[in-house]
């Protein structure tokens, strides 16, 4: 496929130029066909990968986030607690000491910096859509966070919240289950419980 600027006779531009343009636009048809094809991989590696097809379970994760997690984190069994695969990823306030006071300030940004953007990339989404559809715990938690907070300091937020669950979906090994506000309600799993406490500690500081 040619592009029309480079076979446009109206257009003044020089044969060599004309050439170039075509030669362009091929290179970058070519990355194209390639970005296409790496997603299909990435697709099918998350439906046919049971970790991934688990995480794809959580809102804001899709194939990209999911195999990111899993080639980084594994089966999330090296992590005690889901703050530390939290704090593995840079998603944790740092903490500074005052007076014998701990003072929390910004993420570390520590880690993986890529799987970070695709959490953070993820966060964005649900906050983005949590007013839309059926609302669940975690629709409301966003939405909540959203109106008290910086829309930064929000969406770090909502990216720790997913990092969280994502361990907890895969220790559990089962597929996350949200609780929904309006209509039937099912049980989180059990490394879900008490998420939402150790979170509001954290959804204070700044984003730096």
């Amino acid at each position: 496929m040619t592009p029309a600027i480079a076979t446009d006779p109206a257009l003044d531009l020089p044969g060599e130029f004309r050439a170039l343009l075509c030669m362009q636009h091929e290179a970058l048809m070519e990355v194209h066909r390639q970005v296409e094809d790496l997603t299909a991989m990435l697709v099918r590696e998350s439906k046919e990968n049971p970790l991934c097809e688990r995480l794809l379970s959580i809102p804001g994760i899709g194939p990209i986030v999911s195999t990111a997690l899993v080639s980084a984190v594994g089966n999330g069994w090296a992590f005690d607690s889901a703050r530390e695969m939290a704090a593995f990823i840079g998603l944790v306030p740092r903490q500074a000491s005052t007076g014998g006071r701990p003072v929390l300030l910004g993420i570390s940004k520590r880690g993986d910096r890529y799987l970070r953007a695709q959490l953070i990339h993820g966060a964005r989404s649900v906050l983005r859509t949590a007013h839309k559809g059926e609302q669940t715990r975690l629709k409301q938690w966003a939405q909540d966070v959203k109106r008290r907070r910086h829309a930064n300091v929000a969406t770090v937020a909502v990216a720790t919240k997913l990092a969280r669950i994502a361990w907890a979906v895969l220790r559990d090994e089962d597929r996350y289950r949200d609780e929904r506000l309006v209509g039937g309600r099912s049980s989180p799993t059990k490394s879900l419980r008490g998420l939402d406490r150790a979170m509001a500690k954290q959804v204070g500081p700044a984003c730096r």
